[in-house]
Parts: C-alpha cells; structure tokens; sequence
C-alpha cells in the first residue's frame, strides 16, 4: 500500500501546511487527485491541536476523488466517542468505505496540553 498525506493549503516552507490560519478547498480537493492520479492507495490527514478537522478535510477530499483512501488521525478524548463512532460510520457510507482511522493517543507534551 502506498501512504501518502494531504494538508489543507500550499506549504510555506518544506513541510505540509496541516493548518496555518487558512485552508484551501482547492488546495486539498487538486492534492488528492494528485495523489489518486499518482497511484497512491491513501493519504494521512494528520492530527495536531491546531489542525483543522479531519473529518471535515476527508470528506471535501473524498469529493473530488473515486478511489482514494483516507487515513483519519484521530486522538480519543478530544469528542465524545458516540460522537465519533456515528461521524465516522457516516463518512463510511457516504465514501464508500474509504476511510481508516489512525488512533493517536499523544504526542509532544506542547501539543498535547
């Protein structure tokens, strides 16, 4: 499987712009067809507390493209797991089984106070 990841507006340096103040629908639904046309099997939207969201992102992305993946970061705690489950067993239907989830339970201690 090939893994790639999508952020939500060009980058401003070398890295992906997970969120930086804007986000770009155009930005996000070219990089995955990008990614679709490429060969890629799924994309990571990643997940830090300043991210947008990534249910949000996958679904616009999900849009624009037929077979790609989308590999949801998902930290538990941050919403209700009943809250959770049904946004992620819409997005399910709603991509035809597209999406997997990435459970994070940390990750630097800035990030995660």
């Amino acid at each position: 499987r090939l893994i790639g990841m999508i952020g939500v507006a060009p980058p401003q340096s070398s890295t992906i712009g997970v969120i930086g103040g804007t986000i770009s629908r155009d930005w996000i639904a070219k990089t995955a067809r990008d990614h679709e046309n490429a060969g890629f099997d799924e994309v990571l939207i990643g997940y830090f507390s300043a991210s947008a969201d990534g249910f949000a992102v996958a679904m616009h992305a999900g849009a624009h493209t037929q077979k790609l993946s989308y590999l949801i970061a998902h930290r538990p705690g941050r919403i209700l797991p009943a809250l959770a489950a049904r946004k992620i067993a819409t997005m399910d239907q709603l991509l035809q089984g597209r999406i997997s989830m990435h459970i994070i339970i940390g990750g630097s201690d800035a990030d995660m106070a």
